[in-house]
């Protein structure tokens, strides 16, 4: 069952990243945020995606829930040594318990993506 958001009692602030070091589909992608776990939801605020290459890459991310792919992004480009916005905190995603984890990958090596996210608890 998810958490009531008005009876949220603690919230931790966290900032991942992932390095993409290969050039895996869906089921090798990285996980960026893993599920949040029971009485837990993940308040995604903002993803970035940054391409570190000399070349154009392709960005993917998935929400994973309940082990259905869920598409927020299908091949991004992201340009030559360019930082894309794909969530910001006026459209957030939630994460709820142990249903939801956040996949990424690109379509070669060189993207790095970043999450701020809060653990709502």
């Amino acid at each position: 069952m998810a958490l009531n958001l008005a009876l949220v009692s603690g919230i931790e602030a966290v900032t991942n990243a992932v390095l993409n070091t290969t050039s895996a589909s869906l089921p090798l992608a990285q996980t960026l945020i893993a599920a949040p776990g029971v009485g837990k939801i993940v308040k995604l605020n903002s993803l970035y995606v940054a391409n570190t290459t000399g070349g154009t890459l392709s960005a993917f991310v998935t929400l994973y829930h309940s082990a259905a792919p869920w598409i927020i992004v299908s091949g991004l480009v992201v340009n030559t040594l360019i930082t894309t916005i794909v969530v910001t905190k006026d459209a957030p995603i939630y994460l709820v318990e142990a249903a939801d984890s956040l996949l990424v990958y690109g379509s070669a090596i060189g993207l790095t993506f970043t999450a701020s996210y809060e653990i709502l608890s």
